[in-house]
């Protein structure tokens, strides 16, 4: 299982963690270290990303920083399964087969596994009644990254850091 990603506080409140690149460069490995700064995506902003939606201007500046490169989009394994969902029941034109197209095309948008260190944090947030809204926010808090969410009951709550407007 892949580790999960680990994040500490940017000057501005915005997670960061340091990174390794490795690229092959004529056969051999050519490594620079930098930093990178990390998000969790919660369903409907991805969702509403990949459509070409209206995004709040937050959203919208850390989603062009994925694309570019200069940071990092964790998505929860359970948003792959709320976009399957409301793909099967014709909610959505955007199912599983676009998400992987769309992590291929985008190396910085990653899946974030679901381990025991969210289970267990799962399970403290007993006040938040969206199944789906609680695995994605004891995500988020288990790596210690904001979340991207228009949700305003979830930025509302203050168990996580939020960016939208």
């Amino acid at each position: 299982m892949a580790a999960a990603p680990r994040c500490a506080r940017h000057p501005r409140g915005v997670p960061e963690i340091a990174a390794i690149a490795v690229t092959q460069v004529g056969g051999s490995s050519a490594t620079s270290v930098g930093q990178v700064t990390e998000y969790v995506l919660d369903t409907h902003a991805l969702l509403w990303y990949l459509q070409g939606k209206r995004l709040g201007k937050g959203a919208i500046r850390v989603l062009r920083e994925i694309d570019r490169g200069r940071s990092r989009g964790w998505i929860p394994v359970i948003v792959a399964l709320e976009l399957a969902l409301a793909h099967e029941r014709r909610r959505s034109t955007i199912g599983v087969a676009e998400l992987e197209a769309t992590i291929l095309r985008n190396p910085e948008l990653r899946l974030l596994p679901l381990d025991l260190r969210q289970a267990k944090q799962f399970a403290l947030l007993v006040g938040v009644r969206d199944p789906f809204d609680r695995v994605v926010i004891a995500a988020a808090v288990t790596i210690g990254c904001a979340l991207i969410t228009a949700d305003e009951a979830i930025a509302a709550s203050g168990l996580v850091h939020t960016i939208w407007d």
